[in-house]
């Protein structure tokens, strides 16, 4: 019998099992249903390999060399000067306690973050005022009872790739809206490559084409907008009639973006 452990890399949060040396998939995790990708169950391989012991350069251009232990911390101690503290999101609340009490106490700093307000600040303040709570009501599971995924400003082929596979999996139908080619675009059932920033606006445009919504955001004026044709707006907003069941996903694509309040907005309503 193994110990179940968190992959340290996405938000994803898939359970591992660590036994024999080495890190498996857990067949009862729910998150992955056993299906963790490549970089968590290989996590450990730079412990294992060619990093017996802490490592130290000077300088970008220096090559790293072996120290010990003693060594590699008086180095820290000597070079850190006013750090920047960053939370992870696979951090627990106690480790991310003992963060800020470093941060301010032996540091005297308050510069002390959280990847939850670095990478989705936006949303949460959308959230808030929207449906009252400052989180997302949905789940991983959710992916069973859908059929449809519109996507804006994230790539999970590559930031979430157990959620992915699951996506993959059961076959929904991925429809992609994003400034970007990137690998879930090629994955994807339909996709909408347009302007950075103008995501916002295509997504009254589909409720426009959908719902009759926004009459002010006519297929012409938003394709305009967004540097993308009138044909292929419609035919996206053409094949999105097609499907009943839906979920929607948005990354730091939009998030990050100078609209980013106004995209996450038009995407939740």
């Amino acid at each position: 019998m193994g110990v179940k452990v968190i992959c340290p890399f996405c938000g994803v949060g898939c359970r591992l099992e660590y036994r024999d040396g080495r890190l498996w998939p857990d067949p009862a995790d729910p998150v992955s249903q056993g299906r963790p990708c490549v970089k968590g169950l290989r996590a450990l391989e730079s412990v294992r390999y060619d990093r017996k012991s802490p490592m130290v350069r000077d300088g970008y251009k220096k090559e790293w060399e072996p120290v010990d232990l003693e060594y590699a911390l008086d180095y820290a101690a000597d070079n850190l000067r006013d750090p920047y503290f960053v939370g992870s999101g696979e951090t627990s609340n106690e480790d991310n306690y003992l963060l800020q009490k470093l941060a301010r106490e032996v540091f005297e700093t308050n510069d002390v973050d959280t990847t939850a307000r670095l990478c989705h600040a936006v949303t949460v303040r959308v959230f808030k005022e929207s449906l009252g709570i400052g989180a997302s009501p949905g789940r991983v599971s959710d992916l069973d009872e859908v059929e449809a995924l519109l996507m804006v400003g994230t790539n999970p082929a590559v930031t979430y790739p157990a959620v992915m596979s699951r996506i993959l999996q059961r076959k929904i139908k991925v429809f992609y809206l994003h400034y970007l080619p990137t690998e879930t675009a090629k994955l994807s059932h339909a996709s909408l490559i347009v302007k950075p920033g103008t995501e916002a606006f295509v997504l009254l445009g589909l409720s426009h084409l959908l719902f009759g919504d926004f009459p002010d955001y006519s297929p012409g004026r938003v394709a305009s907008i967004a540097g993308i044709s009138k044909k292929k707006l419609e035919k996206f907003a053409e094949e999105m009639r097609k499907y009943e069941r839906w979920g929607v996903m948005h990354g730091m694509g939009v998030t990050q973006s100078l609209n980013g309040d106004s995209a996450v907005s038009s995407l939740l309503h």
